[in-house]
């Protein structure tokens, strides 16, 4: 594993350039803006956000973010370049320099301004967080939020996620079905916000797609808000939601989406449209995993694995280069009439930087009857989800997980 060490920096003294930068998690943000990076270069030639030192267990990655450019060894990088240790990192062609050299780590005794740092660092606290993702509109025969009874439902099992299981928690909504009801203060966004803000979480709603959906994102009201973004993935019934928020001393990108990985018909407008989706996606990805210390996204995704592997088409390629893990999924599919088990990707939640725990997961709303019936028995199933309204092709899934202030 390296570390970054400055070199040179304007306004330091020597026995500072010395010093090692602190690092977040996996990467350094280098930049000049406080709120964006996490070594801050203060200077004209210096963008907000400059550079992105990313650095995983066999490979470091130096990835450029600024039109002043971002030198390794002397070679300008137009994108990213791999480095290795040794390599040494310039931001900008013009003055101030701010020089850095990438090595192994090492022990050595801290200054008393370090030891202070250090001690602020081991004081955080580890925060323990779950995530409840759920597609609440997506069912043909009996919608989740087809009624004013089954909004309230909705609400109920969000709030009892809150209630008992005593850590923070943040919800991802897909299809919230935004024409129900005759007028707006009857519509189903509008009754479940006011629910759960009355629970002490806000929420953030995206635009309606092309099937008059929309994707939402809860959190707890107390955390800071540092941004928010709507991304539309191009073949997705829906923009993404995201938010970018303060939690202790760290910062959390959460988003939610519905992200269309199924392979396209064989025709060029189609394969375009689902080569859109995958290169926006795969941009979300890597300006969450660079802008935060931790990052997830709680979707659902529908990724056959067991067909196409380690390449997904949209999801698993990028997850393995930016520092991306995967959560747990689980699921009853209505259209492949069966249950998403090891191969297909339902529902379920990935995670960057400093998330920790395996994202462990739990199905809610799950009848015991499921466990008798052979998954292949399609009537049976469709029988126990007619007399089950909440438990219908889409269950909520409460992943658990813990943000780490070091790795």
């Amino acid at each position: 594993m390296l570390q970054l060490r400055v070199l040179e920096a304007p306004g330091l003294k020597r026995s500072r350039v010395e010093s090692t930068v602190g690092c977040r998690g996996m990467m350094y943000v280098l930049g000049r803006d406080a709120r964006v990076a996490s070594v801050v270069c203060p200077g004209r030639t210096v963008s907000r956000l400059h550079a992105i030192v990313l650095i995983e267990e066999t490979r470091t990655w130096i990835i450029n973010r600024s039109r002043h450019g971002t030198f390794v060894d002397g070679r300008l990088v137009r994108d990213r370049i791999e480095a290795r240790p040794g390599s040494r990192l310039t931001l900008s062609s013009e003055k101030p320099h701010y020089r850095f050299v990438l090595e192994k780590k090492y022990t050595r005794r801290f200054s008393e301004e370090e030891s202070t740092v250090g001690s602020r660092a081991a004081g955080r606290q580890v925060r323990e967080i779950s995530v409840l993702t759920w597609n609440v509109g997506a069912q043909k025969s009996r919608p989740n939020l087809d009624s004013v009874r089954n909004i309230q439902r909705v609400a109920e099992t969000i709030g009892g996620c809150r209630s008992t299981d005593g850590r923070l928690l943040f919800v991802a909504l897909q299809e919230v079905d935004a024409g129900v009801g005759l007028c707006e203060a009857l519509r189903a966004p509008t009754l479940l916000r006011g629910l759960l803000e009355k629970q002490g979480l806000r929420w953030l709603q995206g635009a309606a797609g092309r099937s008059g959906k929309v994707n939402a994102l809860l959190w707890p009201a107390e955390l800071e808000v540092l941004g928010t973004r709507e991304v539309d993935l191009g073949g997705t019934n829906a923009p993404m939601v995201s938010a970018r928020l303060r939690v202790d001393h760290l910062t959390l990108s959460v988003g939610s989406a519905h992200v269309d990985c199924e392979p396209p018909p064989a025709a060029a407008a189609a394969a375009a449209k689902d080569y859109c989706c995958r290169k926006k996606w795969r941009a979300w990805l890597r300006a969450a995993s660079g802008r935060s210390d931790a990052a997830i996204v709680a979707a659902d995704f529908n990724e056959d694995l067991a067909r196409y592997g380690a390449a997904g088409r949209v999801v698993s390629a990028p997850l393995a280069t930016h520092g991306w893990t995967w959560g747990s999924y689980h699921g009853y599919h209505s259209d492949a009439r069966r249950w998403a088990k090891k191969g297909r990707i339902i529902d379920g939640v990935v995670g960057a930087g400093l998330v920790r725990g395996g994202l462990g997961a739990e199905l809610l709303h799950v009848p015991d009857e499921i466990g008798k019936i052979d998954p292949d028995d399609h009537e049976a199933l469709d029988d126990v989800f007619r007399r089950h309204p909440p438990a219908s092709d889409h269950f909520p899934v409460l992943a658990r997980a813990t943000l780490h202030d070091h790795l």
